[in-house]
């Protein structure tokens, strides 16, 4: 059950429960042609925020890893709709943590914002991925790898598993989905304020 008071509702409108910053990074430049991707990671809510942690707490209660909290969480959070007006709208709509639970669902933007968010209020590591159209997370963890969607984002570092959002009922490890590792190109953690080109490696403007 989500419950929110209203001086938590007033720090989200204000934005002060969310990180921030700019709404747009450049992937790709060429004299004056400059292409953008919204930045998601600034409507992810910051660890903390009480409305957040509440549910939080509730949706993985008698998980006891944190990999059964993160599977715990991702089926709060494809239990909720699929909006699929919001996905094939001309401008991509973008929603607040609050907002997406409020409204009863939202897109692969909303969604993922919304198990990202939840995430970070039980201090599980994961980064947000960006494909050409689609945005998906992935989460740190010793998790199974059935369906080969498992990778590290450097030699030798964690390792790191696929999250889907969008599939009701999505098992981390074992769900097969419609993604190739090949597909990624962005990476985010949104606490830093910071995305990488996975193909350079190298930061790109915010």
């Amino acid at each position: 059950t989500y419950t929110i008071s209203l001086p938590e509702l007033a720090d989200f409108l204000e934005n002060k429960s969310v990180y921030g910053g700019n709404l747009d990074f450049v992937t790709d430049q060429q004299g004056i042609r400059v292409s953008t991707m919204t930045n998601h990671g600034a409507f992810v809510a910051r660890k903390g925020e009480p409305s957040l942690t509440r549910l939080a707490k509730e949706a993985t209660i008698g998980a006891t890893t944190s990999e059964t909290q993160a599977q715990q969480l991702l089926n709060l959070t494809t239990s909720l709709e699929y909006n699929q007006q919001e996905a094939y709208a001309s401008k991509e709509t973008m929603k607040r943590p609050n907002e997406v639970i409020m409204t009863g669902g939202s897109d692969c933007s909303g969604l993922t914002i919304i198990y990202a968010s939840l995430l970070e209020q039980q201090g599980i590591k994961y980064r947000l991925l960006y494909t050409h159209d689609h945005i998906t997370v992935a989460v740190q963890g010793d998790f199974a790898n059935f369906n080969n969607l498992q990778f590290r984002l450097e030699k030798g570092g964690p390792i790191y598993a696929i999250a889907e959002t969008t599939v009701p009922w999505f098992q981390i490890g074992y769900s097969p989905v419609d993604l190739s590792l090949q597909d990624l190109r962005f990476v985010q953690n949104p606490a830093e304020k910071k995305i990488y080109d996975l193909k350079t490696g190298k930061e790109v403007k915010y």
